[in-house]
């Protein structure tokens, strides 16, 4: 075998095993931002449950916020406080309209 031949055959190798190394660098490469990726969405994920949960708890509370709102603001309520603590008295001839926004 001539040494031309010889130095042909060991730079066709060459360029196969570099055409190889790069192919599975290429392919190593794709697979971890695969990995990061569904690493990536299973964070975003957890965080979403988190969210859902703390917004069930604060509708939950804002719920209860209201209904202690409406109790406060009973004409009935506001009526007994006024004449029981606070000693007022109701006018026989005043009328009392209430006037809803």
């Amino acid at each position: 075998m001539p040494a031309k031949e010889f130095k042909t055959d060991i730079k066709k190798k060459w360029r196969r095993l570099l055409i190889i190394a790069f192919g599975c660098l290429i392919v190593l490469s794709l697979l971890f931002l695969r990995i990061w990726m569904l690493s990536n969405a299973v964070e975003i994920a957890c965080e979403i449950n988190e969210l859902d949960e703390k917004k069930q708890v604060l509708k939950k509370e804002n719920e209860k916020i209201f209904v202690e709102i409406t109790k406060l603001k009973s004409p009935d309520r506001i009526s007994e406080i006024a004449t029981n603590d606070l000693n007022m008295v109701r006018s026989p001839d005043t009328k009392v309209i209430f006037i809803e926004k």
